[in-house]
């Protein structure tokens, strides 16, 4: 998993999207949104066992400017739900 901070002027998500394309994976669905609490809290990509996602509103800390939705995509990740 790979996840992003919209916000992030640090690490930006364009560059992340780009290196995932030179891993050459597939996505398995397009990028879709995802909710916390019935409020959106990014987006996200299926490449199978791997996910990329970008978390509204968050800069480079993500767990520090979202921890809601950090916690919420650590435990889809680690415990295979869906996000």
């Amino acid at each position: 998993m790979m996840y992003y901070g919209d916000a992030d002027v640090v690490c930006n998500y364009f560059n992340g999207k780009k290196f995932i394309q030179t891993l050459g994976l597939k996505a398995v669905a397009p990028e879709r949104p995802f909710y916390v609490g019935g409020q959106p809290g990014g987006t996200y990509t299926n490449y199978g066992r791997f996910h990329y996602v970008t978390v509204k509103g968050a800069g480079h800390m993500v767990p520090t400017d979202k921890p809601a939705v950090a916690a919420h995509i650590l435990a889809s990740f680690l415990f295979d739900k869906k996000f």
